[in-house]
């Protein structure tokens, strides 16, 4: 009975995440849907007790799902045309889900996160980590986010009202957070956030989501800077995780807190739905008996439905699962768990190590010479091999192996981290020469996508790979200072500026750049066309409308002044007031107006 009710909850919270994915408006729905269905997998199925049991609750959920999506699809508005989209990609993320979740329980991982989750429950009988005033605040603060995320951030075309709930949310945890400095953790998530104001690009809305959930995980996780070990990211997972176990302590709280009362809110609630259904009872009796007083139920019926209809109720809904989740953040972060983890360290062969990277440093060896001679010097070449084509190819091959190498780097220096003397800088050595390889192919990478911009011009993808390479430079430029210093904490290093780029992402106008790259082209006649620029989001209106005003085809013109006036018309359906205040929408419709 318990897999059962298991399995209904499962499928409700599928529905549940179909719907808040469609609540962001966001043109690919793909990769958040397969990620989130996996999460939500792996959360119910990976908990269960057995193979058996785990079965039962997704075919109980399969079962379920379907009617649960008919009786929730209230209206058409409900069925969008990604609705089916959301659920072709999450069955993939659920089949992955089944495989993780069977080998956790297989391997025991599970019945010791289930051991956590009591222990973390003793611990709270036995010690009573919440004072009665904590506890009222923490369920304002769970109030005051459930509305305000209805309010702002599922608002449609939501712009500036993001940056405004992580405003709120900032002076709102200064209340129940209990280390304050953990807040700055809110820094990074706000500049996230700036992207629904500054861009009407949406493609990051969906990795933002997610990479925001893990930025409020990481806001309670012990952090040793010093050193970061694999278990800091099940750390990380669990933090995330957790809050979806104690989504009901709010309601328990509440009634706990008010239990002394005298009874008065079970009387209330009593009292209110015996009202409820008198005055229903008696407003039918009376509709009957006179038409103005019909006609009036009638207004005022209508007036109540199109303020709560069918999606502003699942706004709200959406609202109360985000209050209780980031209620429930803050709640696990009073716990700390006792880690009786033993530290493994494995000692490598040198023979078998120094064998390895010999015989691959020469191979980059012969590999590096060429890329002086051939690409970089320019060389004939041999074979009567094409110049273009030689250094136009092998970028993603190459810009792959800088990952191996990089790899290959941290896996030698943790295993050859006990020995000492000469044999000590005889590993450094090699791991130097090979970091030093790894520059040379990051250079080739670039010098190859230098040339394949020169040729057909800047993409999203290729201004994505050069701040890619930017970045991996100053990791490599890391990576030389941990061969040296192996104590230094290049994990740390790496996921720092792995997260600076994500940010720096975010807040650069790239379809913008991207635009003008391809615009300056065309009316320079390095192209004879303008398709893809007409693919970007509006960032890119200031661009389209250089082609209104300066080119001299008379189709390019068309094309550019229908695209700024269907964009025009998309900006206004997606206007709602100050909460939708976006600056590229703004420019957008000053172009619009000064073409008109």
């Amino acid at each position: 009975m318990k897999t059962l009710l298991k399995g209904i909850i499962y499928a409700t919270s599928l529905v549940v995440v179909n719907r808040l994915i469609l609540s962001f408006n966001m043109q690919n729905v793909s990769f958040l849907a397969f990620v989130t269905f996996f999460l939500v997998g792996v959360g119910y199925l990976a908990t269960s007790k057995s193979f058996a049991k785990m079965f039962g609750c997704g075919f109980a959920a399969l079962f379920a799902l379907v009617p649960l999506d008919l009786v929730i699809g209230l209206d058409e508005s409900f069925y969008p045309s990604e609705w089916f989209e959301v659920y072709v990609h999450g069955f993939f993320g659920i089949m992955v889900a089944v495989l993780v979740s069977y080998m956790l329980i297989e391997t025991g991982v599970s019945e010791k996160l289930l051991n956590k989750m009591q222990e973390k429950g003793e611990k709270m009988q036995k010690n009573e980590v919440f004072s009665k005033s904590l506890k009222i605040k923490m369920l304002i603060y769970a109030v005051l986010t459930a509305i305000s995320f209805s309010y702002l951030v599922l608002a449609d075309g939501a712009g500036v009202s993001v940056f405004v709930f992580i405003a709120l949310q900032a002076v709102m945890l200064s209340f129940v957070v209990n280390e304050k400095k953990r807040l700055l953790w809110l820094v990074p998530i706000g500049i996230l956030c700036l992207n629904s104001l500054l861009s009407a690009n949406t493609i990051w809305r969906a990795p933002n989501f997610i990479v925001c959930i893990i930025l409020f995980a990481l806001m309670f996780t012990p952090l040793n800077i010093k050193n970061v070990t694999l278990g800091f990211f099940v750390d990380i997972a669990e933090r995330a995780c957790a809050p979806l176990a104690d989504l009901i302590t709010p309601f328990s709280w509440f009634f706990e807190i008010t239990e002394g009362k005298k009874g008065y809110v079970k009387r209330g609630a009593i009292a209110a739905v015996i009202s409820l259904a008198c005055v229903s009872v008696l407003c039918v009796v009376l509709s009957s008996a006179d038409m103005v007083f019909l006609h009036g139920i009638e207004d005022f019926a209508n007036y109540f439905s199109n303020i709560f209809t069918a999606k502003t109720l699942w706004k709200i809904t959406l609202g109360i699962l985000a209050g209780l989740y980031l209620f429930g953040v803050v709640y696990n972060s009073y716990f700390s768990y006792d880690k009786d983890e033993k530290e493994f360290k494995i000692k490598g062969d040198l023979l078998i190590i120094a064998c390895v990277m010999l015989s691959v440093l020469a191979v980059y060896t012969i590999f590096v010479i060429i890329q002086f001679k051939y690409l970089f010097a320019g060389s004939t070449l041999p074979y009567g091999l094409n110049v273009t084509e030689y250094a136009r190819k092998g970028f993603f091959e190459l810009l792959g192996l800088t990952g191996v190498n990089l790899a290959a780097i941290l896996v030698v220096t943790k295993l050859t981290e006990h020995i000492k003397g000469k044999r000590a800088v005889f590993v450094k050595t090699i791991n130097m020469y090979l970091c030093a390889v790894t520059v040379v192919l990051l250079a080739s990478s670039f010098y190859r996508m230098h040339l394949y911009n020169e040729t057909d011009g800047l993409t999203r993808l290729r201004f994505l790979v050069f701040g890619f390479l930017a970045f991996e430079l100053i990791g490599l430029l890391a990576t030389f200072f941990y061969i040296a210093k192996p104590k230094f904490n290049i994990v740390m290093v790496y996921g720092a500026l792995a997260l600076c780029y994500y940010l720096v992402l975010n807040v650069v106008p790239m379809d913008a750049i991207v635009a003008k790259n391809q615009v300056d082209r065309y009316l320079s006649g390095q192209r004879n066309e303008t398709i893809y620029a007409r693919t970007l989001s509006i960032d890119a209106a200031e661009e389209i409308a250089r082609i209104y005003h300066e080119s001299t085809d008379p189709v390019a013109i068309q094309n550019a002044e229908k695209w700024l006036e269907e964009k025009q018309a998309e900006a206004k359906m997606l206007d709602n007031g100050w909460r939708s205040l976006n600056l590229s929408r703004e420019r957008l419709y000053k172009i619009y107006g000064e073409l008109k």
